[in-house]
């Protein structure tokens, strides 16, 4: 049995969805730090002698998560829906490829300019589709584990 389209290009392209995965995780734990280092400085600067020079270490720290928040975000983002974009053009070549096999009797019963338009359009929705639901299911998968785990941290 032939394997299916879409398990296929999973298949293929594995390392850049586990890459952009982790950089996923490592953005979310870095921005998690901001809250820490913020309570910290506030709460250094509560007391009446505290140093200008941790403070600015502070500071450096958040300006560094903020940077580094950015970085992998950006990074996730562009490996993970650049991958739909792949995944479309492959799903595009397939189906014009599947195009150029059929019989001239086939298009003679059919508009060859309404089937383009139907399949650049399928491939296209199916594409992005196909990554909003994985970043949604993603997020989702993210939000119950952090509210799982910091929420008794919370509390305590």
């Amino acid at each position: 049995m032939k394997d299916n389209l879409i398990w296929s290009f999973f298949k293929k392209n594995k390392l850049t969805y586990l890459a952009g995965l982790i950089f996923m995780l490592t953005a979310s734990y870095i921005q998690t730090l901001f809250p820490k280092v913020l309570g910290e400085t506030i709460d250094m600067m509560k007391e009446s002698s505290f140093s200008q020079a941790a403070v600015k270490q502070n500071i450096l720290y958040i300006l560094l998560i903020a940077l580094a928040t950015f970085i992998l975000a950006f990074t996730w983002r562009n490996l993970i829906i650049g991958n739909a974009r792949k995944m479309e053009c492959t799903f595009r070549e397939e189906l014009f490829r599947h195009f150029q096999r059929l019989s001239p009797t086939f298009y003679s019963k059919r508009k060859t300019g309404d089937l383009i338009a139907y399949a650049s359009m399928t491939c296209q929705l199916s594409g992005w589709r196909l990554a909003l639901q994985q970043r949604s299911r993603l997020m989702e998968s993210l939000s119950v584990l952090l509210q799982s785990i910091l929420w008794p941290l919370s509390s305590a």
